[in-house]
């Protein structure tokens, strides 16, 4: 069993030496110290081929990744082999990343030329023939060439199955390669399986870096790191993502956002509070119109939710909603289209609030509505569809290096943009610089 437990507690200082003398430098010292965290040392004495290291954001892992594989170049110059180490990425910035690190723990005398930019890595030549290549895993089909010394694999979590076993794991055997498998977890996927094997005594050839079958290292295992920053980081997140970006831990339901159990053990029912917000999406043919009040303690007070409606009746649906409630504040999808039916509510005299979703207004939207969720903030009704839009809806890792929240292939998210835009009305209540009364 190849599994890895740290116990150090101060950093350790590896020496490292020229690989064509195996001598230090000609002022009697080494070429270059690199300081370690435990972590990072029992990844870099592991003796088995493979070393599987999932950890949480600012772990350490990609330092730790250059440096396991300069040391694997040196080996190579010392045993007099040439040949190729690869470095396989979903996203240019995790290249960049590397290529800025390599450029600082590289000991002097061992690069010979860098080819390409930081913007734009494409290679290391080394001295002795040993060339280091950046090389991205989003086609497969790229992947095929001659037998590599080594291969370091990064963010394997977000990298097709096919990658590594068709393309990557077959270019290892000419030379009976050691490969290294770092990234932050990412559900039940093919680098939670290799890292499994670790754990399993007929894998003897696997070095798994972890606390458990289920998790790896976390992020506050790095002594360099400030704990109150790393709680930070914390505070930001759900649950689930603290769980997988910051614990490392492997998650049973791969891309899930929402945590719904903690407002199913509070009771599913309606407020009878007064509604303080109305988050409205707007739609008209192929996805749903969706209100949802909320109220100053966040709890929902109104749900409705139709299509196949015309402008002029939607309107006039919203505005009875909006007079029945009370008069709250309302947040409405301003998106496209939305923008000018926003501007003809405004001119009714209605106190809207309008919400352009891009990229980052929605993850901004969706991950406060998660944090509500995870801490039991909120107050659901028992309402099927508005419970399995939660449960159903996800987030994707673009190549990009972004992350795209989205309703499932061929399902809806407009009651999920709808509770969140109430939840930043209720949030909001009384400071939204609205004033009410209808435009003559």
């Amino acid at each position: 069993m190849a599994t890895a437990t740290a116990t150090v507690d101060d950093p350790v200082v590896p020496q490292v030496v020229d690989p064509a003398t195996d001598e230090p430098g000609s002022d009697g010292r080494p070429v270059r110290e690199w300081t370690m965290h435990p972590w990072q040392l029992k990844g870099f004495m592991a003796t088995e081929r493979f070393v599987v290291f999932p950890a949480g954001r600012r772990c350490g892992k990609s330092e730790f990744a250059v440096m396991w594989v300069l040391e694997r170049y040196r080996e190579a110059r010392m045993r007099g082999t040439k040949g190729v180490i690869w470095i396989v990425y979903p996203t240019y910035q995790i290249a960049r990343t590397a290529w800025r690190k390599f450029k600082r723990l590289a000991p002097r005398g061992w690069v010979s030329q860098y080819l390409g930019t930081e913007q734009s890595p494409q290679a290391i030549i080394l001295r002795g023939g040993v060339t280091i290549e950046f090389r991205s895993g989003a086609n497969p089909g790229s992947l095929v060439g001659e037998g590599l010394l080594a291969a370091w694999v990064d963010e394997c979590g977000e990298i097709k199955e096919r990658v590594w076993g068709e393309s990557l794991r077959p270019t290892l055997a000419d030379h009976i390669a050691p490969a290294l498998l770092t990234g932050t977890p990412k559900g039940h996927n093919w680098f939670w399986r290799e890292f499994q094997r670790g754990w399993d005594p007929g894998f003897k050839d696997v070095a798994s870096l972890g606390l458990s079958q289920a998790q790896g290292v976390p992020t506050h295992e790095n002594p360099y790191l400030d704990p109150e920053e790393v709680e930070a980081m914390g505070r930001d997140l759900s649950k689930r993502l603290h769980d997988q970006e910051v614990l490392a831990k492997f998650l049973t339901k791969e891309g899930a956002v929402f945590n719904i159990e903690r407002a199913r053990e509070k009771g599913l029912r309606y407020s009878t509070k007064p509604t303080a917000a109305l988050g409205i999406d707007i739609a008209r043919r192929m996805d749903f119109t969706v209100m949802i009040g909320m109220d100053r303690d966040f709890g929902v007070t109104h749900f409705e939710r139709f299509n196949n409606i015309d402008w002029p009746l939607q309107k006039g649906r919203i505005e009875r909603a909006w007079l029945k409630l009370d008069r709250p504040a309302i947040v409405i999808d301003a998106t496209g289209v939305g923008d000018a039916f926003t501007q003809e509510l405004q001119y009714m005299g209605l106190p809207v609030e309008p919400f352009v979703f891009t990229a980052i207004s929605k993850r901004q939207l969706v991950e406060s509505l998660a944090v509500a969720l995870d801490t039991a903030t909120i107050t659901l009704p028992d309402e099927p569809v508005l419970l399995n839009e939660l449960e159903a809806f996800d987030m994707t890792a673009l190549p990009s290096g972004n992350v795209r929240y989205s309703a499932p292939e061929g399902q809806h998210d407009d009651c999920v943009c709808s509770l969140g835009m109430a939840l930043r009305g209720a949030m909001r209540y009384g400071d939204l610089g609205i004033t009410i009364g209808r435009i003559q």
